[in-house]
């Protein structure tokens, strides 16, 4: 059985295979989620049952058991551990970058696409079977007629989808640079990157200053869009050929192989009769070729409506802001239009990990009398889990950033005290940062070099300069902080509300 005969035996298996392919793929977060909550209560074999049978403390934190925090560990995998600021600064991200509203391909449209690519792969076969690998026999062919088809529908659906995020992005660069003309700026309007965990950097800024700092791309160009172009031409006039070339083949063969004997007939009537088959053939040969280019004509038509589809759905899905795309994933992808939504979210997640939780706890208590063991009595929660987790972060980040915040109040202190005491236009001295106290790595994220700056004079402009940097930078620390009273407030509701 050849590939072809495979395909036709089997197509729906194929086409099953496809759609169950992109569900899974498009609720794989819920699929897992209750794939492994439904394992961890599974009886007898279920994960609760395997990690009851261990009952080692954890040597790293205190009041734990290993298979507690085991557990509690792959349920905070399910968990946004979020600060209402958080969640807010990913929805203002989005805003600023003008993608507020919009998604990732839905799955369905991608049941389309991969429709229309199996469709169109099948007709490229087709076309390409007998020119692939000349002198091949038939079975191998249709293998590389069939691969080369797949390859160039894939390469297509790819350049019509980046075409159409192009255009997109285009259109919310040149809104930007419309407003920012209308505005009755001057000169060229140049963007700096501004990232998703700085969000705030540039309050100060117009919209269209803002959303230009955001966006991939800073200026209208069409490189995707031109390729897109040159390659559906090329494929459609290609293919259109191609299939012209066919269809006079065939003909060919069949004026050959209808060759019509007048043995025993009359020379006249002979000559008769042959001009009148030979005119009626050219007839049937010429409406063959009218009906055959016409219908290539009309498939490359809808060929070229196909690939302006795929256009439209890459301009209508996707984000034009760098990080737009973690901001959406930030908000569950859509799932949640505000706060409360995620909070009744990870309270769901919260009260399973619980359950599974204490059922651990009361099968090690229960093993553990049972066999002679060493009475058990935990008192932690999931909650408590997730509180430490945030605590953890949050020692790591001051461990990273406190001897560049020492030095900073140092810097900001000493800056202060010279301002206060000198004339405007006297030049201040940037304070000397001993290198035994601060590293290098300190040094550098305050700005303030040892090798370099112990005798470096500042003007008044740059003293300003600096010590608005310094203050943003603490501002930033306050928030970081805001953000973990804020967690704890919104564990401690949640304990409130069991």
């Amino acid at each position: 059985m050849d590939i072809m005969q495979l395909i036709k035996e089997f197509w729906w298996l194929m086409i099953f295979s496809v759609l169950a392919l992109i569900f899974i793929l498009s609720a794989w977060d819920t699929i897992r989620w209750k794939a492994m909550n439904y394992w961890y209560g599974f009886p007898l074999m279920g994960k609760v049952a395997r990690l009851s049978n261990n009952a080692q403390p954890d040597n790293h934190k205190k009041g734990w058991l290993k298979s507690e925090r085991a557990l509690c560990a792959d349920y905070q995998k399910y968990i946004a551990i979020k600060s209402e600021a958080e969640f807010k600064r990913y929805t203002d991200y989005l805003n600023r970058a003008g993608d507020t509203g919009r998604h990732t391909t839905p799955a369905l449209v991608w049941l389309l696409i991969v429709g229309l690519v199996i469709a169109e792969a099948w007709g490229f076969s087709y076309v390409l079977a007998g020119f692939t690998i000349p002198g091949a026999s038939e079975q191998v062919q249709n293998f590389a007629s069939i691969g080369i088809a797949f390859v160039l529908s894939v390469l297509l659906v790819w350049f019509t989808h980046l075409s159409g995020t192009e255009l997109y992005r285009n259109s919310v660069v040149a809104e930007a640079r419309s407003a920012w003309n209308n505005a009755g700026q001057v000169g060229t309007l140049m963007g700096k990157d501004v990232t998703l965990a700085y969000n705030e950097e540039d309050n100060d800024q117009p919209f269209y200053i803002q959303r230009l700092n955001r966006l991939t791309k800073k200026k209208v160009s069409f490189p995707f869009t031109i390729s897109t172009i040159v390659l559906v031409v090329i494929v459609a006039i290609g293919s259109t050929y191609v299939r012209s070339t066919v269809l006079e083949k065939q003909i060919i063969e069949e004026v050959n192989g209808t060759q019509t004997s007048y043995f025993g007939v009359p020379s006249e009537l002979a000559t008769v009769a042959e001009t009148a088959n030979n005119q009626a053939q050219e007839d049937t040969n010429t409406l063959e070729r009218k009906g055959g280019n016409t219908t290539f004509i009309i498939l490359a038509i809808m060929f070229v409506f196909i690939q302006i589809l795929g256009v439209i759905f890459g301009h209508k899905w996707g984000f034009g802001g760098k990080q737009s795309k973690e901001a959406y994933r930030g908000l569950g992808r859509g799932r949640y239009a505000t706060y409360d939504d995620m909070l009744e979210h990870k309270n769901h997640v919260i009260d399973e990990a619980q359950a599974r939780l204490e059922s651990l706890q009361q099968k090690l208590e229960h093993k553990n009398a049972n066999y002679g063991g060493v009475a058990i009595k935990t008192h932690k929660t999931f909650e408590d889990f997730l509180f430490e987790k945030a605590e953890d972060r949050h020692e790591s980040q001051q461990k990273h950033e406190g001897i560049g915040a020492h030095a900073t109040r140092h810097a900001t202190a000493s800056l202060a005290s010279q301002a206060s005491q000198t004339p405007d236009n006297t030049p201040l001295t940037a304070p000397a940062v001993q290198e035994s106290n601060v590293t290098d790595h300190a040094a550098a994220e305050v700005n303030l070099n040892p090798s370099e700056h112990n005798s470096t004079e500042l003007n008044h402009d740059d003293q300003i300069a600096q010590l608005k940097a310094e203050i943003e930078a603490a501002n930033k620390q306050k928030q970081q902080a805001l953000e973990i009273e804020a967690l704890k407030r919104q564990l401690a509701e949640v304990k409130q509300h069991d």
